[in-house]
Order: structure tokens, then sequence, then C-alpha cells
């Protein structure tokens, strides 16, 4: 009974251990997202085809906050720009709407003014919207260059799927969700305090706005305007800086690839070491067979081992400072050698050790070897090349 028992506290214990586990796994933060790629194996950089493989589906390192922040100070600083002829426009519009007010009014007369209406907002508004298309058509390329990646555009299902465990590796568990939070923290904390201190430091003039002219009034609130919009496009830019920055780091982490990745795309694009090593083979022998062909009957005569090896002589006193070996080929190229010899009366010489030892020893177009020189002046007188 004894024993019984410490067996029952053991397997308590165990299923307590087991249920913190489950406990641990399903709530506690992974810090896995802050593991280093070198740490899941990737050591290798991309490569070019990985690169553009990853720029045509879209995937490049852009930072949406810069443009966000280039696009608002422009935008901004355009309206300033153009804030005298935008109201002075405005009060000539409506002095003009306003003393047409009595005119009778037909269908197209409202037509009219609809279409006039249109006009002139676009009219006034229009450089700042072609402003901020501008600035972030520059901003996207100075990040990613000039591009059109219409795969990125191409619908995926498999991405709209959900689940929980895509949720938690794309968005509980994801390096670019995590740092987009912090960075809005930032923005969520400091907005409000800038806005506070540049508020505290114009109390005074708020507090006696009531008693300023509406000149004076619009004047300082214009100021004011300026100064809030001003901090928050330059707050924004100072947290987007480093954003682009991290996302450029993320990026290349991300496209870096493990040393078998490597191996395997080095085989897709450059090809099979193996299956390259035979296609060289058949077209050198393709090569050879078209030398054979032409080599052979210009040669003094052929030295054999009777169906392993067959090397092709020439000898030029005239032009040769010793004999060179025309073609040489074994067994199926030896037979070639053997019956273009015949078509051609070359004469074949069967010799199987001096034959072997040319194949072995030398290369098409070399002279043969100093200690060939007597056997093959004996073969050459034998033909009746010298007497």
């Amino acid at each position: 009974m004894k024993s019984m028992g410490i067996f029952d506290n053991n397997l308590f214990f165990t299923n307590k251990n087991i249920e913190l586990d489950k406990y641990i796994n399903n709530y506690c933060f992974n810090i896995q997202i802050f593991a280093s790629p070198e740490d899941e194996g990737r050591t290798e950089e991309p490569t070019e085809r990985k690169r553009r493989k990853a720029r045509e589906e879209g995937n490049v390192a852009k930072s949406q906050d810069l443009v966000s922040a280039f696009v608002f100070l422009f935008s901004f600083w355009t309206l300033w720009f153009l804030a005298k002829t935008i109201i002075k426009s405005l009060k000539e519009y409506f002095l003009y709407t306003f003393s047409n007010l009595n005119q009778p009014y037909s269908y197209s007369n409202v037509t009219s003014s609809i279409l006039d209406f249109s006009f002139f907002f676009w009219k006034l508004i229009g450089p700042v919207i072609f402003a901020a298309v501008i600035i972030g058509f520059l901003v996207n390329a100075f990040q990613v260059g000039f591009m059109f990646a219409p795969k990125a555009i191409v619908p995926k299902f498999s991405k709209v799927s959900f689940t929980l465990s895509k949720l938690k590796e794309r968005v509980l568990m994801s390096k670019t969700v995590f740092t987009n939070f912090i960075f809005s923290l930032i923005k969520f904390i400091l907005l409000p305090i800038i806005f506070f201190i540049i508020l505290k430091s114009e109390i005074t003039e708020i507090m006696n706005l009531g008693f300023m002219g509406i000149s004076p009034s619009i004047d300082f609130i214009g100021n004011m305007i300026l100064k809030l919009f001003n901090s928050t496009g330059i707050l924004l830019l100072a947290i987007a800086i480093p954003d682009y920055f991290i996302k450029k780091k993320h990026y290349e982490d991300s496209l870096k690839m493990t040393k078998e990745e490597l191996k395997r795309e080095f085989k897709e694009e450059e090809g099979d070491p193996l299956i390259k090593a035979e296609i060289r083979k058949m077209y050198m022998s393709i090569l050879n067979k078209k030398n054979i062909r032409k080599r052979v009957p210009e040669s003094d005569f052929v030295v054999t081992n009777p169906t392993h090896y067959a090397v092709a002589i020439k000898y030029d006193m005239m032009e040769m400072s010793a004999p060179i070996v025309m073609a040489k080929g074994e067994e199926q190229e030896a037979l070639l050698i053997k019956e273009i010899a015949k078509e051609h009366n070359v004469p074949i010489i069967e010799n199987p050790p001096l034959a072997r030892q040319l194949y072995n020893s030398t290369e098409v177009g070399q002279e043969i070897p100093p200690e060939f020189y007597v056997v093959v002046a004996e073969i050459l007188i034998q033909i009746g090349k010298f007497k």
C-alpha cells in the first residue's frame, strides 16, 4: 500500500507538469520571434535568383510609414503654400454664388453649377493631391526602385484561409507586427506630449483670443496649426526612418538561405553536375567522331590493339619535328577509326603495347613521346613511307 501511495503521488505530479507545459505553450510569449537567421540554420546570403523571385512576387523591403510621413508633410506644405490663393478663390466663388441666388434656376442651370463646382474643387485641391501622389511615388521608388509586380496583385486564397496556427504565426508571433506595434505605441505616447508642450507654450495667447481682432486671431490660429502639423510630420518622419532600416534588416534576414537550399538552387540554376558531365562527355564524343572522320584519312598509318584501342599517326619530314597523333579512340571509336582507315586505304598496324601506351600518354594533335621514335620510324619504313 505504501508503494502504491508513492506511485499515486508521482502520477499526480506528472499530470500537473503536463498541464503546466500545455499552459506555457498556449499562453506564454514565444521569444523565438527574436531568433536570428543563423539560429535557424539560414547562414548563407541570398542568391540573385532568390532576390529576383521575391521582387517578382512583390516581396521587397519597404516602410509604409516612411511614405505616409513624407506624403503628410509635403501635402500640408503644399496646402499651406497655396492657402492664400485657396482662401481668395473661395471668397470669390461664394460671393458669386450668393449674388446669383435670386435668379431662376432650371435643370440645365443646376447641372452646370454642379460641374462648375466640381471643376472649382479640383482646381483648388488638385495641386495637393498631385503633390501627394508624386511624393508617394518618389519615396516608394527610393525604397524599392521602379518595379511592376503583377504576381503581387494576383489573389491567393491560401492566404485568406483562417486558422489559429496561421493567426499565431503571422500576427501574434511576427517580427513585423511586433515592430509596428512598438512604433505605433511610440507615436501614441509622443504625439499627445508634443501637442501638450506646444499648446502650453501658447496658453496665454489662447486665453486672450477673445480680446483679439479677427485678423490677428486668424493669424495666430494659422501659426498654431502650422506648428502642430510640422511637429506631427517631423515626429512621423523621425519614427519612419529607423522603421525603414529595421524592415530592410528583417527583409534581408527573411531571404537568407540554408546550405541545402543554396545547393538545391544551384542545381536548379546550373543543372546537376553529374548530368552536365554526361552531356559534356557526349558532346566531346560527337566532336571526336567528327575529327576522326576528317583526320584519319590524312594519317600515314593506324596502330591498334585489335579491339580496344586505335591511334592514327602522321609524319611529314618537311613540316614536323616529330610524328603527331591525328586521332585516337577506345572501343566504338577505335572500331570507327579502323573502318575509316580501311575505306581510305590507310595502313593498319596491330601492335597492342604501342597502341595502348600511345593512347594513354598522348592527346590528339600532340607529338609522340621520344621513347616511341624508334618503333614509329620502323613502322613508317615498313609501310614504305621512308626507304
